[in-house]
């Protein structure tokens, strides 16, 4: 699976353990942070993210943000994205198998580095199963 992760300044660190997990199980990963933290990274962030979930580049994505609300709302304003903010495994799993979330966002001050690997882990193992 080709994966874009991105994160801004508070959630870093975080996204780096995820790069390195994620590209150890045979992902195919890329790092779409700047590496300039400014005022407005994580709407820029997840902007530049959603294009390149939209444009094929990527399968899924993952954003770390301090507190991911704002990145969850950019993200949904691109067509094709379903961006959803998510702290507990159901809705990591639920958010694509029912409805074909393909961008998982996280809050930085919220969860910790073990428990965003485990988010993770269930939204990259959910396949969206559509209605019929």
């Amino acid at each position: 699976m080709r994966i874009g992760f991105g994160s801004d300044r508070t959630g870093f660190e975080c996204k780096q353990r995820l790069l390195a997990r994620f590209s150890a199980r045979g992902h195919v990963v890329e790092n779409v942070s700047t590496g300039t933290f400014g005022q407005s990274d994580c709407h820029d962030l997840a902007d530049h993210l959603a294009s390149a979930i939209y444009a094929g580049r990527f399968d899924r994505g993952v954003l770390v943000c301090s507190s991911a609300i704002g990145a969850s709302v950019s993200a949904n304003k691109h067509p094709g994205v379903r961006a959803a903010l998510c702290h507990d495994l159901y809705s990591a799993r639920h958010g694509v198998e029912d409805d074909g979330m393909n961008c998982l966002v996280m809050g930085a001050c919220v969860v910790t580095p073990d428990l965003a690997c485990e988010l993770t882990d269930a939204f990259l193992d959910a396949s969206y199963s559509p209605r019929v």
